[in-house]
């Protein structure tokens, strides 16, 4: 098939294109910030906030990378890893007696360290030799843990339950609506790109017609505010988690951009990956600055790409402005504040059990060998182990208590030791 890539589609078919760019994203990833306004205890109005802050960040940062970053047909995107640091550190700070406002702060102070070590790799060419520590192999393994700390959660909140009991309503409700989803993600065919946003706004018409009430909205349009999380928090624990948030922004984005690139025919080069990576690093900055989930280039991308045959930069271009005006028209946030926790709980998982098979796919790349599968085997078991342990467990242990209670961490250095350091001295294949 032939992708289209340098050329200007008519206008139209720019904009119904672009149409479909900006659905697909907001189909894809949305839920993210619902699930995190979710945990974290979000009113309607900052929930509606923090969505508008995301649309209108979605938007701004595939518009930036396409003029002045990769400069590829390929969307940013929420990272999923991102999304389990939030859920890590509000883990661990609230269970050592910590406040929202420091969860908050502390989440703003690794964004913002990230954003910088993004930038400076970048700057100092340092990224042209650390991107080689992270086979796919490594990333597949991240996926897989990502999922794993986010599963408990994610079930518990599709169970519904209230006072240390289930709510049997509910979860009949919630775990039907996460099968159906998951059949037509598998088998939806052209509506497998839209099925989360198709899942989360069915569903909750559904739970609706059960009487759950609609949020008023009285605003037209709105500007979102930045420092919405508050000044940062400096915790000197948190360096580690900035560090390697940092080596797998680069590797993921590498595998997206490239990926994307080799499907349209063209080549990306080490001055390509700094440029993105310097772009990549600011959008960290203001990811921070606005409270909102750090982005990253998207592997889904090319599969958008192979589905519609359209790889034009200008349709992407157009459907990041289409995400910038809904981040600024407030009924757009308002309506997917109000959707239930349990609806949204169970769409979210429809989506995380893929990108754990993505992450098994990943992990096994090579084929099933002993060295792959002891990499994969000894990481998850090691950093699952970690991920078990209560925490606040090492809020004695100074500078190290945060890092060892994160079992993604701990799992993907385990995996990174064996990798390069364990069995390149043996002769294993």
């Amino acid at each position: 098939m032939k992708y289209k890539m340098k050329d200007i589609p008519p206008f139209w078919e720019s904009l119904l294109y672009g149409l479909q760019w900006s659905v697909m994203i907001i189909s894809v990833y949305l839920f993210y910030p619902i699930l995190l306004a979710k945990n974290f205890s979000f009113d309607a109005t900052a929930t509606e906030a923090l969505i508008q802050r995301t649309l209108l960040m979605l938007g701004i940062a595939t518009v930036l990378q396409l003029l002045y970053g990769h400069r590829i047909t390929v969307f940013e995107a929420i990272a999923a890893y991102w999304f389990g640091i939030f859920m890590l550190i509000g883990q661990s700070v609230l269970a050592r007696g910590g406040t929202m406002e420091i969860v908050l702060g502390q989440i703003t102070f690794v964004i913002l360290l990230t954003g910088l070590i993004i930038f400076l790799l970048a700057v100092t060419r340092s990224v042209d030799h650390l991107k080689r520590l992270f086979a796919p192999s490594i990333l597949g393994i991240t996926l897989v843990l990502i999922t794993i700390q986010i599963s408990k959660s994610v079930v518990l909140g599709m169970l519904g339950i209230q006072n240390g009991r289930i709510d049997p309503a509910l979860s009949l409700f919630s775990f039907s609506l996460f099968f159906v989803t998951l059949v037509f993600s598998l088998r939806g065919g052209k509506l497998k790109s839209y099925v989360a946003l198709l899942g989360l706004v069915l569903g909750s018409i559904l739970y609706r017609m059960l009487g759950f009430p609609l949020l008023q909205v009285h605003r037209i349009f709105s500007l979102p505010t930045l420092g919405a999380f508050g000044p940062p928090i400096v915790n000197l624990e948190l360096i580690p988690y900035a560090l390697f948030v940092a080596l797998i922004y680069y590797s993921n984005s590498i595998a997206s951009v490239s990926g994307a690139a080799s499907l349209l025919g063209v080549t990306v080069g080490k001055h390509d990956i700094r440029r993105y990576g310097i772009v990549g690093g600011i959008l960290h900055l203001l990811a921070g600055l606005s409270g909102t989930i750090p982005l990253v280039p998207a592997a889904t991308s090319i599969g958008f790409i192979k589905a519609t045959g359209v790889g034009s930069r200008h349709a992407l271009f157009v459907g990041g402005v289409f995400l910038v005006v809904m981040g600024l028209i407030a009924p757009i946030g308002a309506f997917f504040a109000t959707i239930p926790y349990v609806v949204a709980y169970a769409v979210g998982l429809s989506v995380f059990v893929r990108m754990a098979a993505m992450g098994f796919k990943s992990c096994f790349q090579a084929g099933m060998k002993e060295r792959s599968l002891l990499v994969a085997g000894v990481s998850l078991t090691v950093g699952c182990g970690f991920m078990f342990i209560p925490a606040g467990a090492f809020a004695d242990v100074p500078l190290l208590g945060s890092t060892l209670e994160n079992g993604i961490f701990i799992g993907v250095l385990t995996a990174l030791i064996i990798e390069h350091w364990i069995l390149p001295v043996t002769s294993m294949d």
